[in-house]
């Protein structure tokens, strides 16, 4: 059996836990600002878990501080899924991830904000999958982004877009330009860049298509 590198295998679980933001969905249904809420603590709590994680390791030889179980275990996950380039600095993926889901939710009404944010998790999901997978060439100047993986971001937000709101025009337009975003070389940005584009374009298209 064909046993995969271990930065895809990196890459596969950091999408899994990028799903998980699809769990703010059904609290949105509940309630716009209890989903700020969650949203709010849980980046207050990691950033705490990340300013342990880069400032305790050099206190511990002075002291006898002992980092709280909840603390010890965001610190390990961040650790293990963290990249190369990250691992010395605040890992900012999750938070761009919650602000992503935020933002929507302020700005765009619950049902706009949602698929926004559904695109987000699956239209990514989907480039990074692939991007990796296939042997087609990188967009130019873009580092380590694939035709391929836009086609697939683009393919999926247009389906999620079209499936909810039956307006194929609006969603391609949508589909498109959270795909655009997220094949750019934002790092960490897209998460909040592609829930907020696909957002918009579903407002513009559905309020001009009546």
């Amino acid at each position: 059996m064909k046993t995969l590198h271990p930065p895809l295998k990196r890459e596969l679980v950091r999408k899994c836990i990028h799903l998980t933001i699809l769990g703010i969905i059904p609290v949105l249904c509940y309630s716009p600002w209890a989903a700020i809420t969650m949203l709010g603590y849980g980046s207050i709590i990691y950033m705490l878990s990340e300013k342990m994680r880069l400032e305790v390791p050099a206190l511990k030889k002075e002291s006898k501080l002992v980092i709280p179980l909840p603390f010890r275990f965001i610190q390990d996950i961040t650790t293990v899924l963290s990249r190369s380039n990250e691992s010395d600095d605040i890992i900012w993926a999750p938070i761009t991830l919650s602000i992503g889901a935020a933002l929507p939710i302020l700005l765009f009404q619950p049902e706009t904000a949602a698929i926004g944010i559904t695109c987000m998790a699956l239209g990514d999901t989907a480039a990074m999958l692939a991007g990796n997978k296939s042997g087609s060439s990188g967009i130019p100047s873009i580092e380590h982004k694939r035709y391929a993986g836009a086609l697939a971001c683009w393919f999926v937000c247009t389906a999620v877009i079209w499936g909810y709101y039956g307006n194929l025009g609006v969603a391609v337009a949508a589909g498109a330009a959270g795909a655009f975003v997220e094949s750019l070389q934002f790092y960490d940005a897209d998460n909040i860049l592609l829930p907020l584009s696909t957002a918009l374009c579903i407002e513009i298209g559905m309020h001009y298509a009546g």
